[in-house]
């Protein structure tokens, strides 16, 4: 079977963590990336990163048919909207979701192309269930696979200079996609204890911004791959305040360095993440709060590191060759 995939690589993901490993996939014939393009280096949240998405997009029309599949990795934002994706008997066309589809900004016309797909993968059982109860669209769950990380050991300061002592319950939050930040003040304002410190790590500042004068956090400029493990790694803990999750490469990747996680009980979660007592899981904040209070320092967890082997890329790539020769029958 040959394979085009067309995508971007996201480099707001660790090497080991970002989806675009998918085209990775041992059946690969062709690869089509934003960065291949003219201006294709702007980053994915620019508005004029637009452009090169749009010749990847026309691009990735061109040549499709010269492939048994063609699969958009990241298909909801590199497609043009106002175009839909013509079906055909000899070649499929797939795409993958990762957004919740009424934060979309155009969600109506956006289904009507989704439609035109022959396949639909997602990267949670939720988001399945999501799509068919809501609006009828049958799609199938495969993960999201994950690489473990390998990277230099560094010592890490955050903007303020200081560095993680091992003395204190070190509390990683990382990310901004569908964060609670309100929850997260409320926590940092709540767990006034000198034995924690929480380590805010590619989050939104605007958010954050009254934290940085709290003691107890330490907010950190971008960090390198080897930064960045280094510093999960020295964590006890990763404290994921979500709201709405599919995939998240926070989780695999804390897990895959055997950092338990804190974690609310939603079904996004349930798909990746180890059960208790290898993660921790909150339904409410008073539960939340409860739960911080009995922490201590934390080892880490071979169990954790073998539970992600689940996840090995090499398995997701056998799962996306069985469901495209679905598509043939």
């Amino acid at each position: 079977m040959k394979i085009l995939y067309s995508g971007y690589r996201d480099s707001r993901h660790s090497e080991s963590g970002g989806y675009d490993r998918i085209i990775r996939h041992p059946e690969t014939s062709c690869v089509l990336l934003k960065e291949h393009f003219p201006l294709g280096s702007i980053k994915i949240e620019s508005h004029w990163a637009r452009i090169p998405l749009m010749m990847l997009d026309i691009a990735t029309r061109f040549l499709r048919y010269r492939y048994d599949v063609t699969h958009l990795f990241y298909g909801e934002i590199s497609m043009l909207f106002f175009l839909p994706y013509l079906r055909s008997k000899r070649h499929k066309i797939v795409i993958t979701l990762h957004l919740d589809l009424s934060t979309m900004r155009f969600p109506a016309l956006f289904l009507k192309l989704l439609r035109r797909f022959d396949g639909v993968v997602v990267l949670s059982n939720e988001h399945r269930q999501q799509l068919k109860q809501l609006y009828g669209i049958d799609s199938v769950f495969i993960p999201h696979g994950f690489s473990n990380p390998r990277f230099v050991e560094k010592r890490v300061a955050d903007k303020r200079g200081v560095v993680i002592s091992d003395e204190k319950i070190n509390v990683a939050v990382i990310g901004k996609m569908y964060r609670d930040f309100s929850l997260l003040h409320r926590v940092v304002a709540e767990i006034n204890d000198n034995r924690f410190h929480f380590h805010l790590i590619g989050v939104a500042i605007d958010e954050v911004k009254e934290l940085e004068l709290s003691e107890n956090v330490s907010i950190y400029r971008r960090l390198d791959d080897d930064e960045y493990y280094s510093l999960l790694a020295a964590c006890d803990y990763n404290f994921m305040p979500l709201t709405f999750a599919t995939a998240n490469n926070t989780l695999l990747e804390a897990q895959s360095l055997g950092v338990k996680s804190i974690l609310p009980r939603i079904s996004g979660i349930s798909d990746y993440a180890a059960p208790e007592p290898l993660n921790l899981y909150y339904d409410a904040e008073v539960d939340l709060i409860g739960l911080f209070r009995t922490l201590d320092k934390s080892k880490r967890s071979s169990s954790l590191v073998e539970y992600m082997q689940r996840f090995d890329w090499s398995r997701v790539y056998r799962q996306l060759s069985d469901y495209y020769s679905t598509l043939f029958e």
